[in-house]
């Protein structure tokens, strides 16, 4: 089941690469040289994620909504997610946060290259993460 999992995200990974090479780039706001955003409009949470877990980055995403406030943040070890948080002190942590960020398809979001908080809770890989989005969001459309 791993290895059938690991070749579909795998395929996933090489059509994303493809469509990325043949139509055009969304539009990027570089504030710094070390991080990166965008709208969740053109460029889905998910394919951020898969890309920070490609490129094996250290840093924090955070998702913000139209009106600039922050709807979560979500932390990387080596492209691994070690802390993820949303809603604010009394929201969802780490897998459950992801998985509500996950939901956002408005707003934007920015990542900023650094090191990841020295007490990371957890090492979730985005792959799984997003698989079990995709589970949850079957079953809540079934229900």
């Amino acid at each position: 089941l791993r290895v059938r999992i690991s070749r579909i995200f795998d395929s996933h990974t090489r059509v994303l690469a493809r469509a990325v090479a043949v139509a055009p780039a969304p539009p990027i706001r570089r504030r710094s040289t070390t991080g990166f955003g965008g709208k969740l409009a053109q460029l889905g949470l998910p394919s951020v994620l898969s890309l920070l877990e490609m490129e094996r980055r250290n840093g924090e995403l955070r998702v913000l909504d139209g009106e600039s406030t922050p709807l979560g943040h979500i932390a990387f070890r080596n492209g691994h997610v070690v802390a993820a948080e949303s809603g604010g002190e009394d929201g969802p942590l780490d897998a459950d946060a992801v998985f509500c960020l996950l939901d956002a398809t408005e707003g934007r979001f920015e990542f900023r290259e650094g090191d990841p908080p020295a007490d990371a809770r957890v090492s979730l890989r985005v792959q799984e993460l997003l698989l079990e989005h995709a589970r949850r969001s079957d079953e809540q459309k079934q229900s």
